[in-house]
């Protein structure tokens, strides 16, 4: 909800799913079902080996004492393949995700969609995260980009309307969007939802790392110098605001479930701020006395 141009408020209920023992058994009789075929082929087998068994060595037991360890034995047998099968289980939205991730929604311990939600994110914008880190402090090779100087006025005059875009949608994505599809994530269906969120936030932060090496790779003409340094760092409040919503998401992934349920322990009020840059006024004056001064030149 947007309270005031730039400002956005939402409150969520913040809800936390976990899959008890009787679910988790239930998953297994279902495996377990689909072994019938893994059943009779290895009773059917094990009576052939006892009939050759028997045939060797003339000695036939009853029928009883000879079926109870053929069947005992497929039993086991299909026991064994339904849980290696439910151990190693994992949902089509969840392939390309880290075992850490599969692990996470097949035990789906309490809270286990914001622990899923927080290992998504991190996978998804540490490569970002890492590659905005190495920029802000000059360990990255990036190529300049030399522009005359009516390209680069059209380009750097757009400059504050792109920072102010991408901070709204980053924005509206952290307070609105995401918690809302986390919570409402309670089981395999709504993986392929919560995967698309995951993916549209992650690709907001790409942008963001382009935004700032773009800004580094544009080489100024020398009278635009200082107004250009100006725009440096103007994706560190994404950053930042990032940053805390996966503190707040991991925050929530730990709480005890114990606690919560006794009402000792309440989910945590917190608020994540995403500020246009503080320079950004002084940019728009700085820009518009050069290209003045340059106006006036010609």
């Amino acid at each position: 909800m947007e309270l005031d141009e730039g400002k956005y408020a939402e409150e969520h209920s913040v809800t936390f799913s976990e899959k008890g023992f009787w679910e988790h058994f239930k998953d297994f009789v279902s495996f377990l079902s689909g072994e019938v075929v893994t059943f009779s082929s290895v009773a059917a087998s094990g009576w052939v080996l006892a009939e050759i068994l028997i045939a060797v060595f003339d000695n036939r037991p009853s029928i009883s004492s000879l079926a109870v360890p053929v069947l005992a034995g497929a039993t086991v047998v299909a026991m064994y393949r339904a849980y290696s099968k439910l151990s190693s289980y994992v949902p089509e939205a969840l392939l390309s995700e880290s075992k850490q991730a599969q692990t996470i929604f097949r035990k789906q311990k309490f809270g286990w969609q914001w622990a899923l939600a927080k290992e998504m994110l991190f996978n998804r914008i540490s490569e970002s995260e890492a590659e905005l880190w190495r920029i802000r402090q000059g360990t990255e090779f990036i190529r300049p980009k030399p522009h005359s100087s009516q390209q680069y006025y059209s380009w750097l005059s757009n400059r504050p309307e792109a920072i102010i875009r991408l901070l709204r949608a980053v924005t509206i994505q952290c307070t609105a969007e995401l918690p809302a599809t986390i919570g409402a994530t309670k089981n395999e269906e709504g993986l392929k939802e919560l995967k698309l969120k995951i993916d549209a936030f992650s690709s907001l932060y790409s942008t963001a790392t382009s935004f700032e090496r773009e800004c580094h790779a544009i080489v100024p003409p020398e009278e635009f110098e200082a107004v250009h340094e100006m725009t440096h760092g103007w994706t560190d409040t994404i950053r930042d605001g990032v940053n805390a919503f996966i503190g707040i998401v991991t925050k929530l992934a730990e709480l005890d479930r114990a606690q919560v349920e006794k009402g000792l322990l309440d989910p945590p009020e917190f608020s994540i701020v995403f500020e246009p840059p503080e320079n950004l006024p002084e940019f728009s004056n700085r820009l518009s006395q050069v290209n003045q001064a340059i106006l006036e030149e010609a």
